[in-house]
């Protein structure tokens, strides 16, 4: 069991002679991995047919706060007992408690779940507030869940725990060579195949996150400077940074073609896709290549015309020429009822109408799978290797971390 395992790693860690405590959980604060969030409803509390707001949320061992030294303001942490006999507990921040019901120690004995499909689980302690995102970013209101607990959406019992942690020793020898020995030695004490990853001090991982901060001022400073070189077309609205705005649609573009402004060395466009995918999606490109070539954006030796797609790796499809031949159909006209038969390659965000007999092949179950007759699992991402090409039409390769489960199988497998 994972949890056990882990909590196994924990005992050695904390037999090293120094170590004064040891805890785990699925992300530390300022670590630089993307938090987990998700809405989180609150007992008794009547939110008048909407949803509830979504809240970071973190999986601690007992003892992670203490190691980290976030004091606990009310209640009790975790216990090993918690996590075995999958209690349905929690804990919270202390901003998310006040939030919530006024105060932290109001906070005790109130419940709290993520869905309607799970349990409700009571809050036992409430902790102070920590900057987890960054300290150039204010305290998120936090809810943290036993490292180890009950997964609603298998037949019971059946667990959910986080396979990737990061554990925090608390020492005084911390960044010492021979400590970072005895560490890995530790954990090669229970398992062999574990090796040590991303090994850093808090101090380190401070001074990663000030680093982030600078960078981010120099690069408002930067765009601060170019205000009067940055037009929009489009929505009028506050992008948080300086820029002209140039009108509302198409017909602002066509001014800026027929009375382009004075020439610059590399001017660029930067279209998002739902501009060409409008009914006169045909007739927005004709006056975008025209104000290209006008302005110069499209020129010798440069060429500053880029679209943003929201799918992944649509630049890679359209790189393989995966268009409409003549008189061919386009995804949405197949998808409106105009083929027989209709092969989904995880289109998940194209809803399709009722008619065609449809193929669907994919990894997630969203929209198209409930949509199809027959559904062939492929492999996620995670599961296969492959090439995929980012909006700049970079070409970035991934390497297979697991094996995909079941009947899945890779694209490619499915297909030949």
């Amino acid at each position: 069991m994972v949890t056990r395992i882990q909590n196994d790693i924990a005992d050695k860690l904390a037999g090293i002679p120094g170590v004064a405590s040891v805890g785990f959980a699925a992300a530390v604060p300022m670590e630089g991995i993307d938090p987990n969030w998700d809405e989180v409803r609150i007992e008794g509390k009547d939110y008048g047919g909407e949803d509830p707001p979504l809240r970071l949320f973190n999986f601690p061992s007992p003892g992670y706060f203490q190691t980290m030294g976030t004091r606990l303001v009310a209640g009790r942490d975790f216990t090993w007992t918690d996590n075995y006999e999958l209690r349905d507990v929690a804990m919270v921040s202390e901003n998310f408690a006040r939030e919530s019901w006024g105060s932290a120690a109001a906070a005790i004995g109130k419940r709290i779940r993520q869905s309607s499909n799970m349990p409700w689980d009571e809050v036992i302690g409430v902790v102070q507030d920590v900057r987890h995102n960054g300290v150039d970013e204010s305290a998120p209101a936090i809810v943290y869940w036993p490292a180890m607990q009950k997964n609603p959406y298998l037949p019971q019992p059946a667990i959910d725990a986080p396979r990737s942690v990061t554990f925090a020793l608390r020492s005084t020898r911390a960044g010492n060579e021979s400590f970072l020995t005895e560490v890995q030695q530790a954990v090669w004490s229970v398992n062999g195949n574990l090796p040590l990853a991303s090994v850093q001090t808090m101090q380190e991982i401070y001074d990663a996150s000030m680093a982030r901060t600078s960078f981010t001022l120099v690069m408002l400073a930067i765009a601060g400077s170019m205000a009067l070189l940055l037009g929009v077309i489009g929505e009028q609205a506050d992008l948080t940074y300086p820029y002209t705005y140039l009108g509302a649609g198409p017909d602002s573009l066509a001014k800026l073609a027929d009375h382009p402004p004075a020439k610059k060395e590399k001017p660029m466009f930067i279209f998002g896709a739902g501009a060409f995918a409008r009914t006169d999606g045909e007739a927005v490109a004709a006056v975008a290549a025209r104000a290209a070539l006008s302005i110069g954006v499209v020129k010798d030796g440069w060429n500053g015309f880029n679209v943003l797609h929201s799918a992944a790796s649509r630049v890679g499809g359209l790189d393989l020429g995966l268009v409409p031949g003549q008189g061919g159909l386009d995804a949405l006209e197949m998808a409106a009822g105009g083929v027989d038969v209709l092969f989904n390659l995880a289109a998940d965000e194209i809803a399709i109408a009722p008619g065609p007999f449809v193929v669907y092949i994919g990894s997630h179950g969203d929209k198209g799978a409930q949509r199809a007759d027959v559904i062939l699992p492929a492999a996620a991402y995670t599961e296969k290797s492959g090439i995929y090409v980012n909006t700049e039409g970079r070409p970035q390769f991934s390497e297979r971390a697991v094996f995909p489960p079941g009947d899945a199988r890779e694209d490619w497998a499915i297909l030949r």
